[in-house]
């Protein structure tokens, strides 16, 4: 019976593998939308522009806040750092053309 367990673990595992990758992306894309709103309601409710900061060398993006004509980050959790798994990527899409450019994490 363990033989058999094993060789289904062994068999699956890269089928299982591909499932959690896609839910690490999945979860970043989640993630970034919540900071985008986030943003806008921290904007309106202080009455200070907010902003979502993507580093694209590390896949890093976090939220700060304009405070005396600097951004800091957000003194909660959503002013955390937060990565993209690696080998995933997003395309940043703006009205402004300088505000559109790739940004992706290598594998």
């Amino acid at each position: 019976m363990l033989v058999v367990i094993g060789v289904v673990l062994a068999i699956s595992s890269p089928s299982l593998r591909g499932f959690f990758a896609s839910r690490g992306t999945a979860d970043a894309a989640a993630t970034m939308l919540s900071l985008t709103k986030y943003a806008r309601t921290e904007a309106v409710s202080r009455g200070r522009p907010c902003r979502l900061n993507i580093d694209t060398q590390s896949g890093a993006y976090w939220l700060t806040v304009q405070d005396a004509g600097r951004y800091v980050p957000l003194d909660n959790e959503m002013g955390q750092r937060f990565q993209l798994p690696e080998g995933a990527a997003v395309d940043v899409r703006s009205d402004s053309p300088a505000a559109s450019f790739p940004f992706h994490r290598p594998a």
